[in-house]
């Protein structure tokens, strides 16, 4: 079974349980409003790379968010996952390879500015 933080879980449902979880463990925490502030406005996915065997935790900001939460953001989840004795995510208890990318930054759609082809209309 998968598990995201200690929770069992789908592992389609592992970027939620992820900003659940990050939220619970930040109880105790110096600078927890501020966490969970920036938290609550990021959009938590989880991927898997297949090849490479790792799975991707991607967190969209939105593009206003200030450099220094993302820094105080990344610093805050860094020794939360430090301090904690469970894996961010195993299966079958077998600690998972992964990352963590965050970005504020929207990716430009450029398959809208292509020409539809006539027979599109």
């Amino acid at each position: 079974m998968w598990k995201v933080l200690g929770v069992e879980t789908s592992i389609l449902k592992a970027g939620q349980v992820w900003k659940e979880r990050m939220s619970q463990l930040s109880r105790r925490r110096k600078g927890r409003e501020k966490f969970l502030r920036v938290l609550d406005k990021a959009d938590v996915n989880h991927w898997f790379d297949a090849q490479e065997e790792l799975h991707v935790l991607y967190i969209q900001f939105p593009e206003d968010t200030d450099a220094n939460d993302m820094h105080f953001f990344k610093g805050f989840v860094v020794k939360t996952i430090k301090g904690i004795s469970d894996p961010v995510i195993d299966y079958d208890g077998i600690p998972q390879r992964f990352t963590i990318v965050m970005t504020a930054e929207e990716e430009e759609n450029v398959f809208q500015s292509v020409n539809k082809p006539k027979y599109c209309d």
